[in-house]
């Protein structure tokens, strides 16, 4: 019966710190400049076009965690969290360069203003893709959704340490995908972002629900779901 923004959460000293770190050596280890600013709200993800990255509110506390778990019946383990991190980044890195906007990345990635669905029916032997993030039940597809989900799946592999990407999607028609986010990065790491907008989207000092009506809320959108309906 508290309000989430009573909880006092920050990510300086919490148990999500180091994985926040870690995400910024390994943009460094690439050269990067830009390091995408890390914010907690109620879930993963960019606000539209914002290069910043949301992180949902209870990985910054242990005792949210085991509540969280006892909820929903699952969390994030360590190497999940790296991995939903490395695919924002790729969301960020996008926008904060606003690489979208180029010819050249609509023609190997798609049209980044194609309508966004959240159910889509993707092909599980494609080569077409990198396989990144496992999400049920499309398990490692996402890459498929959209043309901006697709090129920020494929810079998590390609930013992912010890990935052997080179190797990996040598013979897929993948490796164009691969080799030109590796040729843009290239191009932008050491620039400062075009895009200094860091509007948040819910961020954890606003969310004056009860953690009680969070996870009420939280149960309603999964029955939702389980009756066929998208919010």
């Amino acid at each position: 019966n508290t309000r989430i923004s009573d909880l006092n959460l920050g990510i300086a000293g919490s148990p999500l710190e180091p994985y926040v770190r870690r995400l910024y050596r390994e943009l460094e280890a690439r050269g990067m400049r830009f390091k995408p600013d890390v914010y907690l709200t109620d879930g993963w993800g960019c606000p539209d076009r914002i290069p910043v990255i949301g992180v949902p509110f209870y990985l910054a506390d242990e005792r949210l965690q085991r509540i969280e778990e006892e909820q929903t019946g699952e969390i994030e383990d360590p190497r999940r969290i790296l991995t939903l991190l490395r695919h924002e980044a790729g969301h960020a890195v996008n926008y904060a360069y606003r690489l979208w906007r180029r010819p050249s990345w609509a023609a190997v990635f798609g049209r980044f203003r194609r309508p966004y669905r959240d159910v889509f029916r993707p092909d599980p032997l494609s080569r077409e893709y990198v396989k990144h993030i496992a999400v049920s039940p499309y398990g490692r597809t996402y890459a498929q959704k959209h043309p901006d989900e697709d090129f920020a799946e494929t810079f998590a592999v390609w930013l992912t340490p010890r990935s052997g990407w080179r190797s990996r999607y040598r013979s897929w028609p993948a490796m164009r995908k691969l080799l030109y986010v590796n040729g843009l990065m290239r191009e932008i790491r050491r620039r400062p972002a075009e895009n200094a907008c860091r509007r948040l989207l819910r961020p954890v000092q606003t969310m004056t629900l009860l953690l009680a009506d969070h996870y009420g809320k939280k149960a309603e959108r999964y029955r939702r779901a389980a009756r066929g309906y998208v919010d």
